[in-house]
């Protein structure tokens, strides 16, 4: 196994399990939540569906939830959340950076993938502005600020 290969399986290991106990448990949500009584059912549903895996159905359940209330930014979260389970960085960022622009505390992770994502893709400058927002977090989590600061 390469030294790459298992940079990667390490890190997506810990990355699920991130994900996974910030969706189980909840989040401090410092934003306001949707009030549109639509788009928080399928928000939910899109939450369960993601829980079970089901991440196609997840997918199509947060779009329906952001096609209702285009301001809903957990559900932009949550896009960001599955298009990572789906590998599709495109999606990742495009919902990451859409959840910065509607809510920039919601979540740090979102910081840490973006500046990973970055990083990956050589842009030093921007993975460095998103990493280093990302340690700016009261709370991280304790990899992924060792991570960021390398």
């Amino acid at each position: 196994m390469t030294r790459k290969s298992i940079r990667l399986r390490i890190y997506l290991t810990a990355s699920a399990s991130f994900f996974i106990i910030s969706i189980v448990s909840g989040q401090d949500n410092l934003c306001p939540k949707s009030t549109n009584k639509k788009a928080i059912h399928f928000f939910q549903d899109a939450s369960d569906a993601f829980k079970s895996r089901r991440y196609d159905d997840a997918k199509n359940l947060a779009g329906k939830a952001v096609d209702e209330d285009p301001e809903f930014a957990d559900a932009y979260l949550l896009q960001g959340k599955i298009a990572f389970k789906k590998k599709d960085d495109k999606e990742l960022e495009l919902n990451y950076k859409k959840v910065i622009e509607l809510c920039p505390d919601l979540d740090a992770e979102v910081y840490f993938q973006l500046g990973w994502l970055y990083f990956d893709l050589k842009k030093w400058g921007e993975a460095e502005v998103q990493l280093k927002k990302f340690l700016s977090f009261d709370r991280i989590n304790e990899d992924h600020g060792t991570k960021a600061e390398t």
